[in-house]
């Protein structure tokens, strides 16, 4: 596990799509490009790696905020691995 800090927004561009841009709140751009990466690198690792795009293969959805530190969402893979797979975060 590691901290969230600027490195996250630079290469941002490189993982973030434009549904997840849609979505994010421009005033809380660290936490929310924080979130979509940490989602992403825990789909990649639960897929296997190899092959996969974080950004036109995998997908993070609108979470559901209860408060800055807590919530709910859905994450999403389609990819060349074959599989498709959801999950509820």
């Amino acid at each position: 596990m590691e901290e969230v800090d600027e490195r996250v927004l630079r290469v941002g561009p490189r993982f973030i799509n434009e549904l997840e841009n849609n979505w994010i709140n421009k005033a809380y751009l660290m936490r929310d490009s924080g979130l979509i990466w940490s989602v992403k690198e825990c789909l990649f690792k639960n897929i296997g790696g190899g092959g996969i795009l974080f950004k036109e293969h995998l997908n993070v959805e609108a979470p559901h905020l209860f408060s800055s530190h807590n919530g709910t969402g859905m994450a999403s893979y389609d990819g060349p691995q074959g599989k498709n797979l959801q999950i509820s975060i």
